[in-house]
């Protein structure tokens, strides 16, 4: 399994800083007012192959919440890789029983997202996060031996694709995570 990070020309210009994001950031972080509630949904249960093969929207840097992104999702999977972005996201690749990914993120609730509808699920998930892995995130990508099997709940984001470290081909995200559990069972 093979990763490719994007040159760091890819990254939004204004995250670079180690700031917060810009494209889309109150879609991201449950900032907008369409994400009211929506940390409240009963999270429909999926597979990230389910997600990685849905129909993205035109995709623009300002666009509101799509019908798409107004449900919560439960996926299970396997931590295969992760780093810390320069929007203060932790980007985290989850990879499916087929091999497939998509990427699901943390934010900084607390630096980044200060008007979001649930920054204490939010802070509550990047902090389980962090507890599971072996070794603090970075802004080069970790790699792991052993994938940690994981459940995530969060809202369905469509990002562009421009060749994060383990897209899905649509540019399906789970963004912000909400709730993260480790799960029994092993990943391959």
């Amino acid at each position: 399994m093979t990763f490719r990070r994007p040159p760091e020309t890819e990254f939004e210009p204004e995250a670079l800083a180690g700031g917060c994001g810009v494209e889309r950031w109150k879609v991201k972080t449950l900032s907008d007012p369409a994400a009211k509630g929506l940390h409240r949904q009963r999270p429909h249960t999926t597979t990230v192959e389910k997600l990685a093969s849905l129909t993205p929207p035109l995709w623009s840097r300002n666009a509101p919440r799509s019908a798409a992104e107004r449900r919560v999702y439960s996926v299970d999977g396997c931590v295969v890789a992760y780093a810390l972005e320069g929007d203060s996201d932790l980007h985290v690749v989850l990879q499916g029983g087929s091999g497939a990914t998509i990427i699901v993120e943390f934010p900084d609730a607390a630096s980044c997202a200060p008007w979001s509808h649930a920054p204490g699920l939010m802070q509550q998930a990047r902090e389980a996060f962090l507890r599971l892995v072996p070794a603090r995130p970075t802004s080069s990508f970790r790699y792991l031996q052993s994938a940690i099997p994981v459940t995530v709940v969060g809202p369905l984001f469509m990002d562009k694709v421009h060749g994060q470290e383990g897209v899905a081909p649509n540019g399906a995200e789970i963004h912000p995570v909400l709730w993260l559990k480790p799960r029994r069972g092993s990943c391959r």
